[in-house]
């Protein structure tokens, strides 16, 4: 209803004058101000009528007509996990009845309070991918993927219809929203007789660059052995993410694969590595008489400082040691030039030690024709010269 509308409402059993004076957070309610007293009232749509008729009422508004409250007791999080798990059991029942409204349903999720006034927000978006992709997430392999993004982003993430919503920090969801893609593409489109090993469709550029990810080579006689059960035991135990990719456009070994443990924590993903080195020991007598399976592991790039949900405990860090502030243009003159920006994202520790950090996404680059540092933004290729612009806050 446009403000300004005049209605009549539902007063004590008869209908009376009323004018529209307001929208509302829950948009199945108006607000109206009664012509008889010039006092405002929220209320329900299915209260209202046009002047000279009925409205029509929408199956969703008599859905919700005269509800019952269901109180949620708990820390906030699991409260939005609770809420989440509610709505998709009664959207089961009554389709469309939040996935028609994304920002209602959200709202809902917070206790009717806006993103910027609780801790843990909520949102919702519809799935971009194919019936046969919701179908898969719903299965056995999917909801393995879900759990393991949760616990490795940490996000509370639910399928409610043909909709994914995230429950968590800015931050979190974001991460929750970019490991379930990977782990479909890696896990969902994985082909051939290497299965999971051949990292489906699966393709991270800029994994050697981020802090969120450890990259770990792997020779096929180990890689063999993390199979699907064996993938989910390890991130259950570590609360992390292992996906398999191409190789983010490097050229891998033959007999290599390129795994990715991805989490928030820099020791629950040094943890899954310890067990990723721990499986390649424990490879059958078979294997024993060739040569010991080698694991490659590039140094895990530095802590993201992402902290964990105030009501879960997380490992503590080890502390790390003070490190020398490099001289760039020095280290430079003692290596062969980068060429690529997968060479530039390698050498990021090298060429910068002990230098301050950048935000997520950026990396340092060395101009030869203004001789000094600029950042590039990896996912645009926006460039700028200025620290300030870039650097951690």
């Amino acid at each position: 209803y446009a403000v300004g509308a005049k209605v009549k409402a539902l007063f004590e059993g008869e209908f009376h004058d009323a004018v529209v004076v307001g929208t509302t957070a829950v948009k199945s309610r108006v607000r109206i101000s009664w012509v008889f007293d010039g006092t405002e009232e929220e209320v329900p749509l299915t209260r209202l009528q046009r002047k000279g008729g009925p409205l029509p009422i929408k199956k969703r508004d008599k859905w919700l007509e005269s509800p019952r409250v269901l109180v949620i007791i708990g820390p906030e999080k699991s409260r939005r996990a609770c809420a989440l798990l509610v709505m998709e059991a009664s959207e089961s029942a009554c389709p469309s009845l939040w996935t028609s409204e994304l920002d209602e349903a959200a709202m809902e999720i917070r206790d009717g309070r806006p993103e910027e006034e609780v801790l843990f927000g909520a949102d919702g978006r519809p799935h971009e991918g194919t019936a046969a992709d919701l179908d898969w997430l719903r299965g056995q392999q999917g909801l393995q993927a879900l759990e393991g993004v949760q616990c490795a982003a940490p996000c509370v993430v639910q399928v409610i219809g043909q909709v994914l919503f995230f429950v968590g920090y800015p931050d979190q969801r974001d991460r929750g929203r970019e490991y379930l893609r990977w782990a479909c593409l890696s896990r969902q489109h994985a082909i051939g007789p290497a299965g999971l090993r051949s990292g489906g469709t699966l393709s991270v550029t800029d994994a050697d660059m981020r802090d969120d990810v450890t990259v770990v080579l792997l020779k096929e006689v180990v890689a063999v052995w993390l199979r699907a059960d064996r993938l989910h035991e390890i991130e259950r135990e570590t609360e992390s993410l292992l996906v398999f990719d191409d190789g983010g456009g490097s050229a891998l070994d033959s007999g290599t694969r390129r795994l990715l443990i991805a989490g928030w924590s820099d020791p629950h993903r040094a943890r899954a590595r310890q067990k990723i080195e721990e499986l390649g020991k424990s490879a059958p007598a078979a294997f024993q008489s060739q040569e010991r399976p080698r694991l490659e592991m590039p140094v895990a790039v530095s802590s993201s400082h992402l902290k964990r949900p105030s009501e879960v405990e997380a490992a503590p860090e080890a502390k790390r040691p003070q490190v020398t502030k490099s001289d760039p243009k020095a280290v430079l003159q003692t290596i062969a030039w980068p060429a690529t920006i997968n060479a530039w994202g390698s050498l990021q520790k090298t060429v910068w030690a002990g230098h301050p950090k950048l935000m997520s996404g950026w990396i340092r680059v060395w101009s030869k024709s203004q001789d000094k540092e600029y950042f590039l933004r990896l996912k645009d290729m926006k460039t700028t010269f200025e620290l300030s612009e870039v650097i951690e806050r």
